[in-house]
């Protein structure tokens, strides 16, 4: 039986390996429309779940999730889902999304919304950063077991600049079928 367990997942296991520096930080900040983080595979698996905290000061607003395959330049999945400001919640896709071994797909969370209220688009991240040589200290790439991530960045909708963090990682989990 094919399971989609939301428990130490491969993207857990890097968050919280980064979390083992002392001078790491689990912060929620961000303020821009768009978080995304670029992966790749060794293996050909099949996403069941994606994992997010709102930030939200209202939860009925949804965030647009997007899978986009950087390879074949197309989106394999866009979903409005809500998720919970209690703690990471996850939404089960209607059907599981395969990603092929050795393709470059980006995740992505998108709040569009129009609110002047910037702590509608903050997110959840862990950073690292050595106070004796700040900026210098890149966690990504970083890989655990098949999953490997390339990139993390964050931009506003209709930049012509996205910013590819290798210092810092959104947090966007996901599942993948096991």
């Amino acid at each position: 039986m094919i399971g989609c367990d939301e428990s130490n997942t491969e993207f857990q296991n890097i968050y919280n390996n980064i979390l083992q520096d002392p001078n790491s930080y689990d912060d929620v900040s961000i303020d821009l429309e768009v978080h995304e983080i670029t992966i790749s595979l060794s293996s050909t698996k099949n996403i069941c779940k994606i994992g997010y905290q709102s930030q939200h000061s209202n939860s009925t607003i949804p965030y647009t999730i997007e899978i986009f395959d950087n390879t074949n330049n197309q989106i394999v999945y866009s979903g409005s889902h809500l998720f919970s400001q209690l703690n990471t919640s996850y939404v089960t896709l209607n059907s599981p999304i395969t990603l092929n071994a050795n393709n470059s797909y980006s995740i992505r969370r998108i709040q569009n919304i129009i609110s002047t209220d910037l702590s509608d688009l903050l997110g959840r991240y862990v950073f690292v950063n050595d106070l004796s040589n700040p900026g210098t200290t890149n966690i990504l790439p970083a890989t655990s077991g098949f999953l490997t991530i390339e990139s993390s960045s964050s931009y506003s909708i209709g930049s012509t600049s996205n910013n590819q963090y290798l210092d810092s990682l959104v947090y966007i989990d996901i599942v993948f079928e096991n």
